[in-house]
This record gives C-alpha cells, sequence and structure tokens, in this order.
C-alpha cells in the first residue's frame, strides 16, 4: 500500500513550497483546489481569505517550484464555481485519471461543520451551495465521501495523495451550538493506516489570522510555508521532517497569536520527510522575514463574536459595541468614562465573554500599537518636514504614544514576543518628544537624560533605525560630538539600508557646526549614490553650498530640490535663505511665502520670514511673524532673540527684557544673553539684580573684561562695592594690572 499523506490545514491562506508534493517515484501530478470565501446562502459566513488562498496555491502549483501544473492537471473552482456537483466531478476525474505512482493533491478551503452530536457522523466540507441546514440534503462533502476518494486514490490506483483541508473556521453555522467545527477537526485528526497530519490547532481551538501574518494570512498557514521551506530545518540537513515542522509551528504559532490559544496538532510518524530545502528560497522567506520586524495585529472574531453576543443581556452586549467603537475611533485612554479603557475591565470581568476575553485583549493591544506605528511611519514617509514642523504637531504626535506602547505591553505581559518591542518604542518616543520639547535647551544633564532613553530603547531593541538617528542628531546638534554622531547615522544606515536621511542629517550638521565639508560631502554622495531623486538629498547638497557661502550653487540645488518636489515647503523655505544671502531679498521673500502658503504651520518659513522682516526695516511685520513663529514652537529660543533684538532697536526695553528671559529658560548656559539681561537690568536702576545676572554671565563663561569695564550701563554696577571682588575672582591677572 503507497503510503497516505493527508496534510490539514485549518484556517485560510494557506500556500505550501513545492518540497511537499516532491515525493519521490511520482510521474504525473494532477490537482484538484477549492476555495470558498463567498456562501451562496446568506446564512453561513462569509470568509475572507478562502478563494484568494485557493488562487494562490494553485498559482504555486503552476510554477516550477510547484510542478509546473498546465490545465489539462490542475482544476482550480473558487466561490459560485465549487459547487457539490463540480468538486464531486473533479474527484472523479481524478479517479480516472489517476495511474500507479501518480502524484494528488486535493486542496479544500472553507467551512467545516457537523449538524448533530453522534459518534458516527463525521463532519461535512461545505461547498458554495450548500444549504444553512439539513448538510444531509446535498451541497456539502462529508468526510466519509472524501476519505473513500483518498483510499481509492491511495489503494486502487496506488497514488500517492495529498490533501489539504482548511476548514476550522468561526462562524454561526448549523451546527455551532454543538461545536460542530470543532467536532470535524476531532474526526479530521484521527489517524488511519500511515497518514500523516498537520492541524492548525487542537480541536477545541480556532484558528487564528490577522493582517501582521503576509499582509493577511494565517497563523498557521503562514508558518507552516516558511517551515516548510526550510526555516524549520533545525539541523539544517537539507530537509524537514515532521518533528522539525512540529517543533517550529509550536514555537512561532503559539508565542506570535498570544493571548489567544492555538497549539497547533501534528499526528504521524515524526521522523518522516515532508519537504526537501531550496536554498534561494528559504534565502527568498529569511530576506522577507528580517525586511518586515516584529508586528501585532488585530485577529477577526466575527463568525465566533455572533455566537457569544446572542446570549449577553442588553447592557453588556452595548458595553462592548462601545469599546469597538472606541477602538475604531482611537479613543484609548480618554475621556476617562468613555473611552476603550473605561470598557475594557468590566468586559473581562463578564464570564459569558469568557471565550472572546483573549481577543479582546489583543485586539486592544493592537490597536495601541497601530496608532503607535503611524508616528514612526510619519517620522519615515515625511522625513525633513515632519522635524521641522510646529511644536504643537510633533507634540501630539509624540507626547501620548508612549502611554499608547506602554498600555499595550502591559496588555500583553513581559513573557509576550512582541513586549522588548513595545517597550523599546515606548522609550524610543518618550526621548523623541523629549528631544522636541528641550530642543533649545545647552544644558549636558538635559541631553544626557534624552539619551538614556534612546541607549534604554536599544538595549530592548538594538537593530532600531530610528533610536540610532535620534542619538545621531543629538550628538550632532546638542552635544557636539561629531564622531559619535557619525557611528550611530552609520547604525541607523546599517538597519536601515535606503534611508537617505541619517546621510543627509548629518552631512547638514558637519556642514554647518563642524565646517567639515569634505565629511560633509562624502556623506551626500552616498545619499545620492542610495536615491539621487530623493528631495532631501538635494536640499542637503544645497545647505552644502550655502554653508560655504556658495550661494549660486545652493539655489540651484534647492530648485532641483523643487523640481522634484514642487510642493515641498522645506525646500521654498531653504530656497528663500539661500536668495536672502545672496542679497535677492525679493526672490526670497516670495520663496518664504509660497512656503507658508503650501504649511502655513512651518515654523521655520515664520522664523525666516520675521527675520527679512526685521533686516529690511519693517519692525512691525516681523514682530508679527516672529510672534507667529512663537506660537508655533514656544521652547524654540530664535525668535525670543529675534524679538529681543527687534525690542531693543525701538527701545521697547521691557520687552526686549521679557524675550531675553524666555531665551535663557531654556538656554541657560548662554552667557551673552545673561550678560544683556545685566545691562536691561542695570538700565533701570535694578543694580543689585544687575549684578547678579553679571555674575551668571561669568559663571556661564562670558570673558570680555574690557566690555564690562567700558558699558555704560554697566556704571552704577561698578561702583557697588562687591564688583571688584568679581573682578578679582574671573580676572585675577587684569585687577593685578
Amino acid at each position: 500500500m503507497k503510503k497516505l499523506f493527508l496534510t490539514v490545514c485549518l484556517f485560510a491562506t494557506l500556500t505550501l513550497p513545492a518540497q511537499v508534493i516532491s515525493l519521490d517515484g511520482g510521474t504525473t501530478t494532477r490537482a484538484v483546489v477549492i476555495g470558498i470565501s463567498d456562501y451562496q446562502d446568506s446564512h453561513i459566513p462569509d470568509l475572507r481569505f478562502a478563494d484568494k488562498d485557493a488562487e494562490a496555491f494553485a498559482n504555486f502549483l503552476r510554477s516550477p517550484a510547484g510542478g509546473s501544473l498546465d490545465g489539462d492537471h490542475l482544476k482550480l473552482l473558487t466561490n459560485h464555481q465549487a459547487t457539490a456537483a463540480q468538486f464531486a466531478a473533479a474527484l472523479a476525474w481524478l479517479i480516472d485519471e489517476t495511474k500507479e505512482d501518480d502524484k494528488v493533491i486535493i486542496y479544500f478551503s472553507g467551512h467545516g461543520d457537523v449538524e448533530k452530536k453522534t459518534l458516527t457522523q463525521p463532519g461535512y466540507l461545505l461547498c458554495w451551495d450548500t444549504p444553512s441546514r439539513v448538510y444531509m440534503a446535498g451541497g456539502a462533502f462529508n468526510l466519509r465521501d472524501i476519505q473513500e476518494v483518498i483510499s481509492t486514490l491511495s489503494i486502487q490506483n496506488k497514488a500517492r495523495v495529498i490533501v489539504l483541508a482548511d476548514a476550522c473556521h468561526s462562524g454561526k453555522l448549523s451546527g455551532s451550538a454543538i461545536g460542530g467545527p470543532q467536532a470535524t477537526a476531532t474526526n479530521l485528526s484521527k489517524q488511519y493506516a500511515n497518514e500523516i497530519k498537520i492541524l492548525s490547532c487542537q480541536p477545541n481551538e480556532f484558528s487564528v489570522e490577522g493582517e501582521q501574518w503576509g499582509g493577511g494570512r494565517g497563523a498557521f498557514s503562514y508558518h507552516l510555508l516558511n517551515g516548510l521551506y526550510g526555516m524549520a530545518d533545525a539541523n539544517q540537513d537539507g530537509g524537514v521532517n515532521l518533528f522539525e515542522i512540529g517543533r517550529y509551528l509550536e514555537d512561532h504559532v503559539s508565542s506570535e497569536v498570544a493571548p489567544i490559544k492555538q497549539l497547533p496538532l501534528i499526528v504521524g510518524d515524526r521522523s518522516e520527510a515532508i519537504a526537501q530545502v531550496v536554498p534561494s528560497a528559504l534565502a527568498e522567506i529569511q530576506k522577507n522575514q528580517q525586511s518586515q520586524g516584529p508586528v501585532l495585529s488585530k485577529t477577526e472574531t466575527h463568525g465566533l463574536e455572533e455566537q457569544v453576543l446572542e446570549d449577553l443581556d442588553e447592557g453588556t452586549r452595548a458595553q462592548y459595541f462601545s469599546f469597538q467603537k472606541a477602538l475604531l475611533e482611537k479613543r484609548f485612554l480618554e475621556p476617562s468614562n468613555d473611552c476603550a479603557e473605561a470598557y475594557f475591565g468590566p468586559l473581562l470581568k463578564e464570564p459569558k465573554l469568557a471565550s472572546l476575553h483573549a481577543s479582546i485583549r489583543r485586539n486592544y493591544a493592537a490597536a495601541l500599537q497601530d496608532e503607535a506605528q503611524q508616528a514612526v511611519n510619519a517620522i519615515l514617509e515625511v522625513n525633513v518636514q515632519a522635524l521641522t514642523r510646529s511644536v504643537q504637531e510633533q507634540v501630539l504626535l509624540y507626547q501620548r504614544t508612549p502611554s499608547l506602547l506602554a498600555r499595550s505591553a502591559e496588555l500583553l505581559g513581559e513573557q509576550h514576543y512582541m513586549y522588548a518591542t513595545l517597550k523599546a518604542r515606548q522609550l524610543l518616543f518618550e526621548g523623541m518628544y523629549q528631544y522636541v520639547v528641550r530642543y533649545s535647551s545647552k544644558e549636558p544633564e538635559v541631553w544626557e537624560a534624552v539619551m538614556e532613553n534612546f541607549r534604554q530603547s536599544l538595549h530592548y531593541e538594538p537593530e532600531s533605525p530610528l533610536a540610532h538617528f535620534y542619538m545621531s542628531l543629538c550628538f550632532a546638534s546638542q552635544m557636539n560630538q561629531a564622531d559619535s554622531a557619525y557611528f550611530h547615522a552609520m547604525e541607523a544606515i546599517r538597519h536601515a539600508e535606503t534611508w537617505v536621511l541619517p546621510y543627509t542629517y548629518l552631512a547638514f550638521y558637519y556642514a554647518k557646526d563642524s565646517k567639515r565639508f569634505d565629511e560633509a560631502k562624502t556623506l551626500l554622495d552616498k545619499a545620492m549614490l542610495l536615491d539621487s531623486g530623493n528631495v532631501y538629498v538635494w536640499m542637503g547638497w544645497g545647505s552644502w553650498h550655502n554653508y560655504q557661502k556658495q550661494y549660486t550653487q545652493a539655489i540651484e540645488a534647492f530648485k532641483h530640490a523643487l523640481w522634484i518636489e514642487p510642493e515641498n515647503p522645506v525646500a521654498w523655505t531653504n530656497l528663500g535663505v539661500a536668495y536672502q544671502q545672496d542679497g535677492q531679498n525679493q526672490l526670497a521673500e516670495k520663496a518664504f511665502h509660497q512656503a507658508l502658503r503650501l504649511d502655513s504651520t512651518l515654523f521655520v518659513a515664520c522664523l525666516a520670514l520675521g527675520r527679512m522682516y526685521a533686516m529690511t526695516n519693517r519692525p512691525v511685520k516681523g514682530e508679527q511673524m516672529y510672534l507667529r513663529a512663537i506660537t508655533l514652537n514656544p521652547t524654540n529660543i530664535n525668535p525670543h532673540r529675534g524679538l529681543a533684538i527687534l525690542y531693543l532697536e525701538q527701545d521697547r526695553l521691557p520687552e526686549a527684557e521679557a524675550h531675553y528671559l524666555e531665551v535663557v529658560k531654556y538656554n541657560a548656559a548662554d552667557s551673552n544673553i545673561w550678560y544683556k539681561l545685566a545691562l536691561l537690568a542695570a538700565l533701570d536702576n535694578r543694580q543689585q539684580q544687575s549684578f547678579e545676572r553679571l555674575e551668571i554671565a561669568l559663571e556661564k563663561g562670558m570673558r570680555d573684561y574690557q566690555k564690562i569695564m567700558d558699558d555704560t550701563e554697566l556704571e552704577p554696577v561698578r561702583k557697588m562695592a562687591a564688583f571688584k571682588g568679581l573682578m578679582e575672582k574671573y580676572f585675577p591677572n587684569q585687577e593685578k594690572d
């Protein structure tokens, strides 16, 4: 008797590699592939992926990896084509055509059910035209008939047979009340002769599906496919046996669907080889997994949900739908009386919802993570523009994200495979939030605290390009440590090879702050090789020329950036700055206005236009634009500094002093501003306060002795008894002379 392989896949979206069907001795392969998502009877719940799965499986069989089956050897029936009569005709075709040592593949993806709980009822596979009740009336295939076909092919025709049945879906079927799908699974799991069976879950469980598996797959089928391609080849002998695939499925499926329970079931000789590894196919699987990274998705519970909700009282049912609505509207943690968190606790205490508790917990955690992922995507996709928008926008983007991620991690628990990723992102966004709100600070302890968030994030997720990128930004723009900035920029690029932003931003700081133009050029050359059509690469070149006072070349680079992306407001702002520095004020002003027409909240454009108005003797417009910039970014010191200078020129000394005080609030280390504040206090006859501010300026590094002795504003301060001691402390040699 030829060995019969019965591979049972109890969830949608299964696609198997060629290794599963490449059994020794076969001469001709024939296949019948069935997939039903859209059932004729509206009382049978439709499925999501069954028909697409069948098409994908058929495409696999048509490919060289699957045997290159043509239309004479493959019958694909989906949805309305997959009637019971057509299914029967296709099976009869297999019996008529199959010869000794041929290979036969039968694939079914759809619903499985029983209608009465008897020992002899084996269960049914529901075809497209199955009635929602009385399956024996027709339209459904009972498992006895399926087994009869398999036995005929295996024993009488002496063929090698593989059956893939995808039939353990949740849904309100005729036999749901008596566990119909589970009973069908139990019967399928029974072993006859030498059969090998791989089932997606235990008979008392449902298979889990979600977007995180291949963009919309079942967790079981996704990992089954990966395992058979070679991911399960633990001893690397070039083959996968039943023991290896079983261990692989248990390790990956059970952890990734948690807290929902799904443990694949393996029946048969564990030493049996079931797949040979094709190195090129395995390499592609490994590459895809590395690029995807860990994710968490919502799972589908519609069929099971309908069954459970029928037995709930109106109040609990309303609370459940309020919870789902809150998730949909992204009201996660507030308002306190009408958010997902408010409904979550009571729902988990309701015993009638016990079968949905794991899904409720997981889907809540997934929704929280989805919202946080949008913040990540905004940075990766918008790039420079996201980093130059108003602080209000960035705060909204980053401020609530850590709490969402922290709650998601708490819901899943420390043992969940996503816990480390969630904690890493929580710490990342805590650091990003502090980076935004403390950007103007020059206090070393502030930036050390910010950096600690990123270091802890990397502790949980060492290959995070975003954490490395923000560390590079901090080292470059805030801590003046160019070598460390370079190291982390390179680490960001190593983990995100096509991301040009680390190159362009580091080049910007090399050129602006360090005047390391050759190194900046090397970085921009590398970015150009990656993506010569990237608008931010050309803006990087524009800045590189601009900081070398090569304004004509800078203008051309910014124009090229706008040729690539004509409505990029940051590029328009940079073009305006280059025009202004080249003395073309009218063109500069037009560029700034264009930037603000495209994005009225762009802080850098408001600041640049305010400076232009101030420099061209339009103080009223300059004041308006500086104040607008402060509204957009109240923690940035530059518009405060600009307003203070503007007010000084107009002898509006109290207002100038107020804005200088705002500067030192965020940049207490600026000795020049403390000195200006000392002068302003002296002008207002506040000699003691002037003396105190002068002392702070000296503590912060102000060392212009002659200026202190010559400025007339400080004459009253110089007459104070403590002044001589202050000078002796900071200028001992000058006082001796």
